[in-house]
């Protein structure tokens, strides 16, 4: 493994139950995360109304929603912190695509707005962008984690919580709208893997140590030697 790894974080001897919560929650959360994925793929049109309409975006999410799966697997059996750093990676390129089109359509709608001397509440853009750009921090976040290069574990978990929780309030949100036809059921549980994904690093984080510093290199404190005994 490369030197970059060797500072990742040490799994515990006695975290077996944080763990398989990890595993579990790795589990639910690939299923919303493969299935808008292989529709898109079958049907050559995106299945959730409110994502980004490119290839790219698919083939990102298809890859990470396997790698999270996969990967976590690796690290409940071999207790490798680093191999989660793929999910992380993938996850944080999969964040960039809506985050990148729910600015621009924030954009567009200012520029719009602007235009015909329009008020208008932007709210729900602000709050779109902001999940998103919470979701890509803590997916940069953990890879950088579980790589050994941000030793930081409490920042990794307050950005987890406070990811985790705005999840479940703009879905109580959407919730309320479907009746409006605002939002489908499917384009909700959809969204919600967030909430299952965005606790996974809290858990990374309780199940690990920081790694212990390789004293391999380090030179030895000399002993003392009588004289008579050096040459």
């Amino acid at each position: 493994m490369i030197k970059v790894f060797k500072k990742s974080p040490a799994v515990k001897e006695n975290c077996v139950g944080f763990r398989i919560t990890i595993l579990i929650l790795s589990f639910i959360s690939s299923i919303f995360i493969l299935s808008p994925a292989i529709a898109f793929f079958i049907r050559k049109s995106s299945p959730l109304a409110e994502m980004p309409q490119n290839t790219m975006y698919y083939i990102f999410k298809l890859l990470f929603g396997i790698a999270l799966i996969s990967t976590v697997s690796v690290f409940f059996f071999a207790k490798k912190t680093a191999v989660l750093s793929i999910p992380a990676f993938l996850g944080f390129c999969t964040a960039l695509y809506p985050l990148f089109q729910k600015i621009e359509t924030y954009k567009q709608y200012n520029e719009f707005t602007t235009e015909f001397s329009m008020t208008a509440d932007f709210t729900s853009y602000y709050v779109n962008i902001g999940i998103y750009a919470l979701f890509t921090l803590l997916c940069l976040i953990t890879l950088l984690y579980s790589s050994g290069l941000f030793p930081l574990s409490l920042i990794v978990t307050i950005f987890s919580v406070v990811t985790a929780t705005a999840v479940v309030l703009i879905t109580i949100d959407k919730a309320k709208n479907v009746q409006y036809e605002i939002f489908n059921i499917y384009d909700i549980l959809c969204f919600t893997y967030a909430f299952f994904a965005s606790l996974i690093p809290a858990f990374i984080v309780l199940s690990t140590r920081k790694a212990a510093k390789d004293t391999a290199d380090k030179p030895r404190n000399k002993r003392y030697k009588p004289k008579r005994m050096r040459t």
